[in-house]
């Protein structure tokens, strides 16, 4: 099932074509890795895709939605990890659902299943650097 389309996305920085009409298509359990020197436009292609920066043209379909240019529905950490230090790993995880608004206990709820998927199991409790 097609997760995320991204269509004809064009970003430039100046005179610095830094996307130049990339095109794609994510589907539901598909992993994809995106591959390039520095400067390539690995990270603006992702800002844009969670709606952290727009497109100079082009758009970006959640499950069917157009969301270029909305935050919200996407997430993703960098490699550098930007845990919160005073709080265990599942709390980590689930802060963007609070901060959209959801309980703890409901967010808790709806990230422990996920543990498991990313090999994690057993380490909700953990701080980072333990």
């Amino acid at each position: 099932m097609l997760k995320v389309e991204v269509r004809n996305l064009v970003k430039k920085y100046g005179e610095l074509d830094t996307l130049a009409g990339i095109s794609l298509n994510l589907y539901d359990e598909e992993f994809v890795a995106v591959v390039g020197p520095s400067g390539c436009g690995k990270s603006t292609l992702f800002n844009i895709i969670a709606g952290l920066h727009e497109p100079d043209s082009g758009q970006v379909y959640i499950d069917g939605e157009d969301f270029t240019g909305r935050t919200g529905r996407v997430s993703y950490m960098h490699q550098k990890d930007l845990l919160l230090p005073w709080k265990n790993i599942l709390d980590n995880v689930c802060l963007p659902l609070v901060i959209k608004g959801q309980g703890w206990k409901a967010a808790r709820e709806q990230a422990a299943p996920y543990f498991g998927a990313f090999g994690l199991s057993g380490f909700e409790q953990h701080y980072p650097g333990q």
